[in-house]
């Protein structure tokens, strides 16, 4: 299909130099539809920051905030808990983007 000439693609799509008359092109919009690409599935937010607990370095700070909380060391569990949030919200942020 790559080395196919000009003249074999046309030919392919039942079609001219010239193009489509305003009859065929109408007569293919009936039959076929419209030209359109299909729309992209997009993760969810909460899913997005999910996958983000999977990388090691998260899990593990997430893990030291937990035992952080559970011998009461408040504010080094907070500042902890804090960094895995600002974490996942940029993975996140930078995974929508990338979609």
């Amino acid at each position: 299909m790559a080395s196919d000439t000009a003249l074999q693609v046309l030919r392919r799509l039942d079609t001219g130099p010239r193009g489509l008359t305003d009859t065929e092109a109408t007569a293919r919009l009936t039959a076929v539809g419209e030209n359109t690409p299909s729309r992209a599935h997009t993760t969810s937010w909460p899913r997005l920051c999910a996958t983000g607990l999977r990388d090691p370095f998260t899990a593990v700070l997430l893990c030291l905030g937990l035992v952080s909380a559970l011998v009461a060391s408040w504010g080094t569990a907070a500042v902890i808990l804090a960094l895995v949030a600002v974490s996942c919200a940029l993975r996140a942020g930078g995974e929508h983007r990338a979609d």
